[in-house]
Order: C-alpha cells, then structure tokens, then sequence
C-alpha cells in the first residue's frame, strides 16, 4: 500500500464504518507498526502525521 491507499483505507474508515477516534488511531498506529518493523521502511508514518 502507498500513501494515498492508507489515506483512503483510514478515511473509509472513519467515514462508511464511523468507527471511534481510538479505533481509527489503533489502524494508524498498527499500519506504522507494520510498515516499520514487518516491512523496515526506515520513514514509518510516511508522512501522515
């Protein structure tokens, strides 16, 4: 996934599932975690925060 597929996925979320803040920040927080330790992109957040 890139960026803007993230940025979608997080904003389906929030938008068609109207799941909480918290829930939405554990998909955030979980998606950097895969990206920084499964995948070892060194930039993690890829620019979202």
């Amino acid at each position: 996934m890139n960026k803007d597929e993230i940025v979608q996925f997080l904003d389906f979320l929030a938008s068609n599932r109207n799941v909480t803040a918290n829930t939405w920040l554990i998909a955030l927080n979980t998606l950097m975690f895969l990206y920084s330790q499964v995948f070892e992109q060194p930039d993690s957040n890829m620019g979202l925060i």
